[in-house]
């Protein structure tokens, strides 16, 4: 007897089960999570997080796998309030809440013709065991309903018929089932009820495919970003993406790469029934077209120069460069990469650049009509400068080859004299300027001793 039932339930299962939805742990051999629970039910044990003896995971009287669902009515002493309690198994969750005992099930989108398991139960008085199933749609119940299971000393192959019990023609989206070792108000001590395996049948109701599509990173994004859709997996699905309602030849496995704009569904079948997943919207954001613009050469020590960058509210970077301003003195001789980089309100970026050379310019750059002499050339330790015109409020401003600023003086009157002990023999490069920067004059000299 024991051999056919389980040779009965292993055939019907395989046969039946296919691949639509099934009871998780439906066998309860595995109680990994919590001991006191199988994994995914909840039992009162696990409720009070104490082992009353009202759920028990039996490895020696089974059917089917490494274990079978124990449940036991028992006083418990920890709550004498409650009196006896019945054993129960809930799937899904359950906790205390402000009025007793408060349970959830499982999410859950087929719709099964049969319930089937494999149970026996015995009690010390006129007890019967009770299964409390329940499927429902947005909380509204498609089906609910008690299961009374009389008294069997052997193990015992029941299928419930669940087609007719139906309310409405709706695909549910979650189920509950509870197991109880007493239906009495009153339980009877001692009733035990033993579950063996629980799984559903599907014949002629429709197998429905729940199609999810989620994005694994944000939606919106910048020109050249992308984002990962995943659609729930099965191995008996197959799998076809679509943007705006048309079909993308090659997207074709459960997840898909998005690049552009649009909104992106995917059709799930399994064995001929299919289903469409809900839309996710891809917003793909153009980038900025940033641009540099300024004078591409200037003068060591000339003024700063003005930098425009457009769009406006961008930032400014590079040698020399304070806010939108270039100072070759700052920046020194030689080529320069100044950037502008732009972020618009998607947080989009582009960066322009420009490249600024700076030398120490040769020969007189003159903006006045003055007349102005450097004597002698060469210089051995003083350099005589004369004016037509009062210098007062120009400076004199030596460097080498290099660019670096070897020496600065103030200037007054038509006539200076400059000390220039401390250079050295070789080329130097003067100039004179006003404090704006204006060039009155700017030559070579020589200095040898």
């Amino acid at each position: 007897m024991k051999t056919r039932i389980t040779l009965l339930v292993l055939l019907v299962a395989a046969f039946f089960a296919g691949n639509a939805q099934q009871i998780p742990n439906a066998s309860f051999d595995n109680w990994t999570a919590d001991p006191l629970s199988p994994d995914g039910w909840i039992t009162f044990d696990g409720m009070f997080g104490q082992s009353f003896g009202l759920s028990e995971r039996d490895s020696i009287d089974k059917i089917i796998g490494d274990a079978s669902l124990k449940l036991t009515s028992d006083s418990v002493q920890a709550v004498p309030a409650y009196g006896v309690l019945p054993g129960l198994a809930s799937l899904g969750t359950g906790g205390l809440g402000a009025g007793g005992p408060e349970f959830s099930g499982i999410q859950f989108t087929y719709r099964p013709d049969t319930m089937a398991l494999i149970f026996k139960y015995s009690s010390p008085g006129l007890d019967t065991a009770l299964i409390n199933l329940q499927f429902t749609k947005n909380g509204a119940p498609i089906l609910a309903g008690g299961i009374r299971l009389n008294k069997y000393a052997n193990w015992v192959f029941l299928k419930i018929p669940l087609t007719a019990a139906y309310a409405n023609a709706n695909i549910p989206d979650s189920l509950q089932i509870q197991f109880l070792s007493s239906a009495r108000a009153t339980p009877i001590k001692g009733s035990t009820l033993h579950i063996d395996s629980v799984w559903f049948i599907y014949i002629n109701e429709p197998i429905h495919v729940e199609a999810k599509a989620t994005a694994a990173g944000a939606t919106s994004f910048c020109q050249g970003g992308s984002v990962v859709l995943n659609a729930n997996t099965n191995a008996a699905f197959t799998y076809q993406w679509a943007k705006n309602g048309t079909s993308i030849p090659t997207a074709t496995t459960p997840s898909y790469t998005a690049t552009a704009s649009g909104s992106y569904t995917v059709v799930i079948d399994s064995v001929g029934t299919n289903g469409t997943s809900n839309a996710v919207v891809v917003t793909v954001n153009p980038n900025p077209t940033a641009t540099l613009a300024g004078a591409s050469t200037a003068c060591l020590n000339a003024s700063a120069l003005t930098l425009t960058g457009a769009p406006t509210g961008g930032t400014f970077s590079g040698a020399g460069v304070t806010g939108s301003s270039f100072n070759p003195t700052t920046a020194g001789v030689g080529s320069h990469d100044l950037t502008y980089v732009f972020v618009d309100n998607n947080n989009c970026v582009d960066t322009a650049t420009l490249t600024v050379t700076v030398s120490v310019c040769s020969g007189v750059e003159n903006v006045s009509n003055i007349s102005l002499n450097i004597y002698p050339n060469p210089i051995s330790t003083e350099m005589n400068i004369s004016s037509s015109v009062s210098l007062s409020g120009k400076n004199l401003e030596v460097f080498d080859v290099t660019g670096k600023l070897l020496l600065k003086n103030e200037l007054s009157g038509n006539l200076n004299t400059i000390s220039v002990s401390t250079l050295s023999n070789g080329a130097y490069t003067y100039r004179i300027a006003d404090a704006k920067g204006n060039i009155f004059k700017q030559n070579r000299f020589t200095v040898a001793k």
